[in-house]
């Protein structure tokens, strides 16, 4: 069984898919190619085993990211009402690990937010690696996501980027074993230093960023 957990954060924009992607080159880490939100979709929760079923039952995104949804009472009957354990077993059930694969997760946008439920849950076996761009950069460029313009407002984006950023900031000083915090900046420009600081933070030597990655960007 994998005991270690990884996950990307940080604010929308700010390149999580990019270095999600750098992850999933790396053959002994499995990240899921979508998001869960798991944790806010029990938000809608009634708190009754029957309603958690059928609420992710009647979700087709979280049944795509569960790919089995007949998974789904089995894993909320065994373990409820301990929802970090009915999350990660559908995460540990949803991915196909192979012999080298050491950590498993996935990347979520502001999952900083909820570092100590997860830190709490999974103590010492979690890693957080969240990655930080220039706040303009992240608003125009969700201003035109896609092709579409959208209106935005900008003092609460700027707010919670900023919010995001201390919370990095202060886990990456506390917890320096289980947060780490990436410029996006850096990782363009310097991935080298990136690649020796994510080889020291995940205590192995074969992380690898390389120039043909970096063409995602």
């Amino acid at each position: 069984m994998i005991e270690k957990r990884i996950f990307i954060c940080g604010p929308n924009r700010s390149g999580t898919s990019l270095l999600r992607f750098i992850f999933n080159q790396q053959d002994f880490i499995e990240l899921k190619l979508n998001e869960s939100n798991f944790f806010n979709r029990i938000k809608k929760n009634k708190n009754t085993k029957k309603s958690l079923i059928n609420l992710l039952l009647n979700s087709d995104k979280f049944c795509i990211w569960v790919k089995d949804k007949d998974i789904i009472p089995k894993i909320v009957n065994k373990n409820y009402p301990d929802f970090f354990k009915i999350y990660d077993q559908f995460l540990i059930n949803s991915i196909k690990a192979n012999i080298n694969t050491k950590f498993l997760g996935e990347k979520t946008t502001y999952l900083e937010f909820s570092f100590l439920n997860y830190k709490k849950f999974y103590k010492n076996n979690v890693k957080f690696v969240q990655i930080i761009r220039e706040p303009s950069a992240t608003f125009n460029s969700q201003i035109f996501y896609k092709g579409n313009k959208q209106k935005i407002n900008f003092i609460k984006w700027n707010l919670k980027w900023l919010i995001s950023f201390f919370l990095g900031f202060f886990f990456s000083k506390v917890f320096k074993k289980n947060f780490l915090v990436i410029k996006y900046e850096n990782l363009i420009m310097k991935h080298n230093f990136v690649q020796d600081k994510l080889n020291f933070f995940l205590q192995i030597q074969n992380f690898k960023i390389t120039d043909d990655m970096m063409k995602n960007k």
